[in-house]
């Protein structure tokens, strides 16, 4: 993009010059950008998604490593705090993203204020939520940026699992989990900290970028490399897979729905049998007959 701006300053020039008289219309050189230009859309494009089956081994890999906080050092088997609060990291993490559908980028900003549980006394239902701030989202083209309340597909599941457990389990390792810590934080020792509110957020994409590695995951059958966005791929997925529709899906993950459904939708025709073929029974009875010109079965 950079090279593109200079190539167009650089024919604005040539071109300020021909009507200047200084250089002729025939010596203007041809003024091309070396690199090919690469759209927002070829970015996503390369990006892999999970299918339901290997969403399932992963999940059961981090799980298992959760499962067995001991681990090999130098022929002996050891445990560690800081090793088990790394990998309990790693699976509230998986869970959040692929639960609320944020980009990586929000997740690595939340703190434990940001996450809620709305309790709902007309239908007794509890949904978990995170208000992401203005500064947490990503730009709008014309630089602008707008907060917004993000739902989880589980209800108030995801609540328990990252601000009940995970928060436990932050106390339990890190020795605190305040509403102005991150809830991805790195791993610092209680005595080697400036101050008791003091964490800072961890590469969490490089982290589960290794556990892709781990249980060979990192590169998709169609060959493309996989990475935390698989996750909100696949989140988006399954929502419009199970009828949620564009609209709300598109508030909720803060995309339009042309960018939704052209870069990170992976559904096929088998997928939504469901939705193509369900209407009322009198409707179906109706169309079958009348339209199509066959014998309606009960």
């Amino acid at each position: 993009a950079t090279l593109e701006i200079e190539a167009q300053m650089l024919r604005s020039f040539f071109n300020w010059c021909v009507k200047r008289g200084y250089v002729s219309s025939n010596n203007v050189p041809d003024v091309i950008n070396p690199v090919k230009t690469k759209t927002v859309g070829d970015n996503y494009n390369t990006r892999g998604v999970f299918q339901e089956d290997e969403y399932r081994t992963i999940r059961k890999f981090i799980d298992d490593r959760c499962s067995n906080d001991a681990y090999m050092m130098r022929g002996r088997i050891v445990t560690s705090v800081h090793h088990t609060f790394k990998r309990e990291r790693m699976r509230v993490f998986f869970f959040t993203v692929s639960a609320f559908g944020i980009r990586p980028s929000e997740a690595k900003a939340l703190k434990f204020k940001h996450i809620k549980l709305i309790n709902d006394r007309k239908h007794d239902m509890q949904y978990s939520v995170i208000d992401l701030t203005p500064e947490m989202t990503k730009a709008n083209p014309d630089g602008t940026r707008k907060g917004r309340r993000v739902y989880s597909f589980d209800n108030e599941l995801a609540y328990n699992r990252v601000h009940v457990r995970w928060k436990k389990v932050m106390q339990d390792t890190l020795g605190q989990a305040n509403p102005e810590d991150y809830i991805f934080p790195k791993w610092i020792p209680l005595g080697k900290r400036k101050k008791i509110n003091e964490t800072e957020y961890a590469d969490m994409g490089t982290a589960f970028r290794k556990v892709l590695i781990d249980c060979n995951m990192h590169i998709g059958k169609d060959g493309r490399p996989r990475s935390v966005y698989a996750l909100r791929k696949f989140y988006i997925t399954q929502r419009i897979k199970h009828g949620v529709p564009l609209p709300a899906l598109a508030l909720n993950t803060g995309n339009t729905i042309a960018v939704m459904w052209k870069h990170y939708v992976a559904l096929t025709s088998d997928d939504m049998r469901d939705y193509l073929t369900r209407r009322n029974k009198e409707s179906r009875r109706l169309e079958i007959n009348e339209l199509f010109g066959g014998e309606f079965i009960d």
